[in-house]
Order: structure tokens, then C-alpha cells, then sequence
């Protein structure tokens, strides 16, 4: 708690800041602003710690912080990001380091020196801060893969337009149709005027209701997770008179919010029928709606495997710029493994490899330092394989990275046999052929153990292929004092399935 007489500095001495996170971790999230709005300034409003670690920390103190969850994307009162920052200081550095080559004097001081070590390093936190934002755009991405709707929209018809008379005196053809555009509802891409050509109607003779029996289909695709896809957009009609190719005048125009369109995607209804009034415009037209059908299509799997493939490689392509950050930056700390996504449960990457079915990823990153027991809002990456291979018709790819993460698992958790217990599991023993001649005095405690659950993990697999193919030690009347009785009866067991083998 901070009283009314102590000040904030956002200088280079925030380590008592830095410590207090030791202490709550949760004020890596506060706005430095709102501890106390006397004595906030316009340039702190907004900032977070990150900030002042991105302009006065080391390059170790930014990647903790990202580490702990600091929200690269949060904007300061000037709507600057801290990468921002990053670049604004760099660019500085920049010029002073031009200018201090073309000075004969200063050029062999050590100021040339010292700006370029400065350079050096904003470059660096521009560089993480890139690396996880993206990573944090990217898993998201990997967790909206399947939640994709395609909604198409078409103008049916417009009624009770009434010209004004000017409107009626415009020179331009005496037709009428529609045009539908996607657009966003900022000032910005309203003054860029970048608008995607939507689609049109045909064109009628101009009346005052018309009706169009075939009009064309505009799809819209729209993702729940992803709320960029219909936040800040909206669906555009705009009325014309005219001829398309010849000679228009727009008379009027209509809007539906991009957040309806979504949620009549997530709500149960196929298809809806919809009147949305025209703007009223003084000079031309004084009224009138259009009617617009929106109708749901049918999910596009083919649309969610070309996506998985899209991003599958850019995952790939994260993942080898991060290993090149560690080397080029001399970063101890395994950055792959750090990455997360706030916005998607904090997932790291494991879990968007298995979002995407991409084995190689998936065992690539396990090779780095992922583990089936990293963990996220969803469950860990283990779990969430798994249920990948309940659904109706599970991917090979599915199947493969389930039994991959199982296998990594039970090769950490199975702990190192001793020589004579590794008769009963000769995958693992390297002296296989020398184990066979070793004696009977074995214990048989450990070893039942160890049956046991090779042939609890054999049975579940196998119930699914044939139901009866469940074993157990009784009916297989194996002999476990004895291993020279025992190894003749596994041999037997390569009538099952392969999977069968590899415990």
C-alpha cells in the first residue's frame, strides 16, 4: 500500500519494484497509473512494469518478466507498446551512433563504443518481445484451429425506399442493387478507404420494394476464439442507383454489427431472415430497409486441415528463431519451453503442436525440454492428447502423438531394472542374450509388478481391437519364479498387435 506523499519514478532504480514481485506476482499485471492517479503522468498511463524494465532493465530482467506473465501487448497513454519503445530507444542509439563516426573527435572515444553496446541491446529486447508476442498470436491461432464457422449473407430484397427529389432528378440510370462489403468500423480504414470488394446484386429497374430471386452468396468466416474475425466489424449493404459499370450514386447504407453475426454462428439456428433500416439521408433518400438472409454452412474440414498445415509451419519456424535467439543473445534460459499464450489458457507450445496434430513438432519440442506433464488452463499436453483420440474418428496423427507422449512418460516414470529384473522387459535390457543364462534365484514380488502392468497396458489397447484378447497371468499360466520358463511364453505374445511390443 502506498501513501499519498510517496512518489513514483519510472526511472532506472526499480529493483525494489522488481523485488516486490518476489513477494506478489500478481502485481506484474498492475497499471503503474492506477496506484494513484495524482501522481501519474500522461506518458505513465497505461504502463506496466515491463515498460520501465524495456527502457532502463537488462535484457535478463525483460525475458523474467515475460516469463511471469507481463502483457506485451498493453499499450501506455500514447498507444505505445513496449516493443515500441524498443525500437523508438534503438532508432535514437541509431543516429547517435551515425553521428558520432561522421565527428573525427569523438570517433575514437568511448562513446562510439557505448552507444553501440546500447544499440546492441534495445535491438535484443526488441527482438524477445517480438518473439513472444508472436508466439502468443500463434498458439492462439493454434487453438481457434477448430473452431471455425462460415456463415453466407445475401440481400433478398429492399423495400419502402423513397427518393427525395433531388434523388429522383439524380442523371444517373434509373436501376437499383446492393452491394455487401466485410469492413472494419474504425476511423482508420474508413479514411484509408481500403474497402474489400464485396458482392453485388444484379441489377433491377429501380422501384420502390424490389426483390432479387438469385442473389449471390457473400461467406464470412468467423472464429469465437479468435475475436479479431468480428470485433470492430460490421456487415455493410449499401444502396446504389446507377449502373455498376456506367454511372452510380450511393443512396444509402446499413450495418450489422460483426459481434451478431457471431453470435448467431455459436447459437443453434441454420439459417435467419433479417430487416435492417437504411440510413436516413436528406438529400437523396428518405427511408427504407433491406431484408438480408444469413444462413450457416456446414463445417469446412478441409478449411481446419489446410489451416493446421499453415500453422504447423509457422510453429516450426518460431520454434528454430527461438533456439537462434538463445545462441545469437547468450541466453541461459530455454526460451521454447517459456512461451506462452495468456489468451489461450497459457498454452505453450506443446500444447499447439497437439492443437495441429504435427508429430514432428510435438517430438521435436520434447527433445527441447517439453514434457507430457506441461500444463496449461486445459489440462497438461498428455490430457490433452487424449482426448483428441476420443472423438468418433481420431487421426492417425492424433493416435501417433498420444502414444508418443505416453512413451515419454513411462520411460521417465519406469524406474532403471537391475539386471535381473530386466529379463522381464528385454526391450530395455542391452545384454538380452547374457540374461538368459542367469539363474532362477529371482525375486518374484517385483517382477509380478511389473507383469502386471505391462499386461494392464496391453489389455486397454487391445479391448478396442478384439474383446478377447484381454490377458492376465492366470490365463496365461506364466511361471514367475522361473525366468528360463518365463521367456519361451513371451515369445507367444507376438500374435497381438504391434503396440503390444513396444512394452
Amino acid at each position: 500500500k502506498m501513501g499519498k506523499e510517496e512518489k513514483i519514478a519510472l526511472g532506472p532504480d526499480f529493483a525494489i519494484a522488481l523485488q516486490l514481485l518476489i513477494y506478489e506476482p500478481r502485481l506484474i499485471h498492475v497499471v503503474l497509473s492506477s496506484l494513484d492517479n495524482e501522481l501519474s503522468s500522461h506518458e505513465s498511463d497505461g504502463m506496466s512494469i515491463l515498460f520501465p524494465a524495456v527502457l532502463h532493465g537488462s535484457l535478463d530482467v525483460v525475458i523474467h518478466l515475460l516469463q511471469a506473465g507481463a502483457n506485451p501487448w498493453l499499450m501506455d497513454g500514447e498507444n505505445q507498446r513496449p516493443i515500441d519503445h524498443a525500437i523508438s530507444c534503438k532508432n535514437s542509439h541509431s543516429l547517435a551512433i551515425q553521428a558520432l563516426e561522421t565527428d573525427d573527435a569523438n570517433r575514437f572515444t568511448g562513446h562510439l563504443e557505448e552507444e553501440k553496446k546500447k544499440l546492441k541491446e534495445f535491438e535484443l529486447k526488441r527482438h524477445v518481445l517480438k518473439l513472444f508476442m508472436d508466439a502468443d498470436k500463434l498458439i492462439n491461432l493454434c487453438r481457434a484451429s477448430k473452431s471455425w464457422y462460415t456463415v453466407k449473407v445475401a440481400v433478398t430484397s429492399v423495400a419502402n425506399i423513397h427518393l427525395t427529389d433531388m434523388g429522383q432528378m439524380h442523371p444517373a440510370p434509373n436501376k437499383i442493387y446492393c452491394e455487401l462489403t466485410w469492413d472494419s468500423s474504425s476511423s482508420k480504414a474508413k479514411e484509408s478507404e481500403i474497402l474489400r470488394r464485396g458482392h453485388r446484386t444484379t441489377t433491377l429497374p429501380f422501384n420502390e420494394s424490389v426483390r432479387w430471386k438469385y442473389s449471390q452468396n457473400y461467406p464470412i468466416r468467423l472464429n469465437d476464439h479468435i475475436k479479431s474475425t468480428f470485433e470492430g466489424k460490421e456487415l455493410r449493404c449499401t444502396l446504389y442507383k446507377g449502373d455498376p459499370m456506367t454511372f452510380k450514386v450511393k443512396l444509402s447504407e446499413c450495418f450489422e454489427k460483426g459481434e451478431t453475426l457471431n453470435e448467431f454462428a455459436l447459437s443453434d439456428m441454420t439459417r435467419k431472415n433479417c430487416e435492417v433500416l437504411f440510413q436516413v439521408s436528406d438529400l437523396l433518400v428518405t427511408g427504407g430497409k433491406a431484408g438480408v438472409h444469413i444462413q450457416k454452412l456446414h463445417y469446412d474440414k478441409k478449411f481446419e486441415q489446410d489451416q493446421k498445415i499453415e500453422l504447423s509451419n509457422e510453429l516450426s519456424m518460431l520454434v528454430d528463431s527461438l533456439q537462434d535467439f538463445e545462441c545469437k543473445g547468450s541466453i541461459t534460459t530455454n526460451l521454447v519451453h517459456s512461451v506462452f499464450s495468456k489468451a489461450a489458457q497459457n498454452m505453450k507450445l506443446i500444447h499447439a503442436a497437439i492443437y495441429v496434430e504435427s508429430p514432428e513438432l510435438v517430438e521435436k519440442l520434447l527433445m527441447l525440454g517439453a514434457s507430457p506433464n506441461d500444463e496449461c488452463k486445459i489440462g497438461t499436453a498428455l490430457e490433452m492428447a487424449k482426448s483428441e483420440t476420443y472423438c468418433s474418428q481420431p487421426s492417425k496423427k492424433s493416435v501417433r502423438i498420444c502414444n508418443m507422449l505416453k512413451g515419454r512418460l513411462q520411460s521417465k516414470v519406469m524406474p532403471e531394472l537391475p539386471k535381473s529384473e530386466a529379463i522381464l522387459n528385454p526391450v530395455m535390457s542391452n545384454n538380452f542374450v547374457k540374461d538368459i543364462s542367469q539363474p532362477d534365484n529371482v525375486k518374484t514380488s517385483r517382477e509380478t509388478d511389473i507383469l502386471e502392468h505391462a499386461l494392464g497396458e496391453i489389455n486397454e489397447e487391445s479391448k478396442s481391437q478384439r474383446p478377447d484378447a484381454a490377458l492376465s497371468i492366470d490365463e496365461r499360466q506364466v511361471s514367475i519364479s522361473s525366468p528360463k520358463s518365463f521367456l519361451p511364453n513371451v515369445d507367444n505374445v507376438n500374435w497381438m498387435s504391434r503396440k503390444s511390443q513396444k512394452i
